[in-house]
């Protein structure tokens, strides 16, 4: 029956889609608004109907183990029904199929994971591979942590807190040093590369800029984490959630309804974008903002996407799977059982060549005044915040609303003067200006 009146929703709106695309721009925001209406009966809806409870299944627990090390997660891939999660302490294989687990000891802090060319990479001090069930090292070391992997272009981005490195199957290089590198995000041309206290970057082919606002040039200084889906970058800070859609930014804090301005994860793979705070996480959808139920009030340190259900890695409760209105722990923050595999010494599978360092052109300097061609300055209307149960997102057939800007963002370095605009929450703020470091 639920599964009946998602479907019956799913055809009403997308009617609702073809006679709007069909209507005047005179047309366009009144029957936009209708649209809101629409969705937001259906989130009600689904409120009501579904009942909260929790899965009978026996989650993972970890005895024995240092107090409160596995609840801190770093990082969460899910990839063919299986979630790859690391944390200070170890690394867990958990089969989302059957329940079964293997979980790996590491003397080393983990923090990364990402899937490059079908295999699964993770990041400490050192790189390492998974291989039959166990973390093999490729070779590569570092002084300071990788904090973020990224397959891009062919080549696995390493970012770690000394620079930014690539390794393909021919060669492995510096691409940029001293910089911190907190999260990365690619699109169809280019990586975005968010840093710890440096700002943040986009590299294109061989070109590697800073990007910045004109009004506040420190706002992109400290980033937690970045996702890039269907045209829109979205950007998570200790400050506030920003999105641009190529050519302005919008912002979005606890004014707007997000539950904290921390946010620590973000993911846009769906239709409903899922935010990761430290006080709980909320969809964001068709410019709107919905708790996520049954993740309200915990410190998400990552949000991944499987199927219609949300894994959510905790910093106090461990390793959760959000299906609906239904909440289950797969593994118990705690300490480490019998069962875990006690970490061996690695298998060294591929000794890496001396780093070759990219040589880079003379760094240009920051201009003394930063301007940026003007922008019309427009709006986004927040609606009232209500719950949502991945209703929404189940249907998959309306796409968020964008909002049309004077100018778009070509990554160029601008001298024309442009009007300084003050940001309020949940508007498009600003434009970029880039220059080449």
């Amino acid at each position: 029956m639920f599964k009946k009146s998602l479907i019956a929703a799913a055809g009403a709106i997308a009617i609702l889609s073809l006679v709007i695309v069909g209507c005047s721009s005179d047309d366009q925001p009144k029957k936009t608004s209708v649209v809101n209406q629409v969705i937001d009966e259906i989130a009600d809806s689904i409120v009501d109907n579904v009942i909260d409870a929790q899965f009978t299944s026996t989650p993972v627990k970890f005895e024995e183990y240092t107090e409160g090390r596995f609840g801190q997660i770093g990082d969460v891939l899910v990839a063919d029904s299986v979630a790859y999660a690391v944390f200070d302490g170890g690394f867990i294989i958990y089969d989302l199929a059957d329940g079964t687990y293997n979980a790996i000891a590491s003397d080393e802090k983990l923090n990364a994971v990402s899937m490059h060319k079908n295999q699964i990479f993770v990041g400490g001090n050192n790189l390492f591979v998974v291989k039959d069930g166990a973390l093999a090292t490729t070779g590569h070391h570092f002084e300071l942590p990788i904090m973020a992997l990224e397959s891009f272009d062919g080549r696995l981005m390493i970012g770690t807190g000394q620079g930014l490195y690539s390794m393909s199957e021919t060669e492995y290089k510096l691409v940029r040093e001293n910089i911190p590198v907190s999260a990365m995000a690619a699109d169809e041309t280019g990586l975005w590369v968010g840093t710890d206290g440096c700002g943040l970057f986009r590299m294109e082919g061989d070109d590697f800029k800073k990007r910045y606002l004109l009004r506040d040039t420190s706002i992109f200084d400290d980033i937690n984490c970045l996702d890039y889906n269907r045209g829109f970058l979205y950007a998570g800070t200790d400050d506030a959630l920003y999105i641009h859609d190529g050519g302005s930014w919008a912002t979005w804090t606890v004014e707007n309804g997000l539950p904290s301005n921390t946010i620590r994860d973000i993911d846009a793979s769906g239709w409903v974008v899922y935010i990761a705070t430290d006080a709980g996480v909320t969809g964001y959808f068709d410019n709107n903002l919905y708790p996520a139920r049954t993740l309200e009030n915990k410190i998400v340190n990552v949000i991944q996407r499987f199927e219609d259900n949300v894994i959510a890695g905790t910093d106090r409760e461990g390793l959760l799977m959000k299906s609906g209105g239904f909440l289950k722990t797969l593994v118990e923050p705690g300490d480490l059982a019998d069962e875990i595999v006690e970490a061996v010494e690695p298998e060294v599978i591929d000794e890496a060549d001396a780093i070759e360092e990219v040589v880079e052109s003379d760094t240009a300097e920051e201009p003394d005044a930063m301007v940026e061609a003007a922008a019309g300055e427009e709006i986004i209307e927040v609606n009232e915040v209500v719950a949502l149960d991945e209703a929404v997102e189940s249907e998959k057939i309306i796409e968020p609303s964008t909002v049309e800007n004077s100018e778009t963002d070509n990554a160029t370095e601008s001298n024309d003067e442009g009007a300084d605009t003050e940001a309020n929450a949940g508007e498009v703020v600003d434009t970029f200006t880039a220059f080449e470091e």
